[in-house]
């Protein structure tokens, strides 16, 4: 099976501006690997800590 990888972003400076369909992507993902505020207050804050990983910008 090859690798999938999906971007996903929410709105600017609320994480809660995320689509449907974003959701849904990061609900089926195996890892996360995030910057910004999708963690841990925003609508991905449930996803278990050992999937997802914060990653500092550029």
């Amino acid at each position: 099976m090859r690798p999938v990888v999906h971007v996903v972003g929410g709105g600017p400076g609320d994480p809660e501006l995320l689509t449907v369909k974003g959701a849904r992507l990061l609900g089926e993902a195996r890892f996360v690997l995030y910057t910004g505020s999708l963690f841990p207050k925003g609508p991905c804050g449930s996803l278990p800590q050992k999937r997802r990983f914060w990653t500092p910008r550029g």
